[in-house]
């Protein structure tokens, strides 16, 4: 259990390998990159956060929180 809880602390980049792994080396052709994907609610999301911030120039959007739903 310490050992897993070691792991899953270990420093990771935004891709979500190890640090240590994507930073050898000996790595530098080991990789292959599939995509892009996209994140669907991320979309959305931004859509709806930028016409916002449009719409209201003042707000302070840094302190809201926004709830995504899916439709039925």
């Amino acid at each position: 259990m310490l050992a897993q809880r070691h792991e899953a602390n270990l420093p990771r980049g935004q891709h979500g390998h190890l640090l240590s792994e994507a930073m050898d080396p000996a790595n530098q052709f080991a990789y292959d990159v599939e995509g892009p994907v996209v994140d669907w609610v991320d979309a959305k999301l931004d859509e709806v956060q930028e016409r916002y911030k449009k719409a209201n120039p003042n707000a302070n959007t840094r302190a809201m929180h926004w709830t995504v739903k899916k439709r039925d």
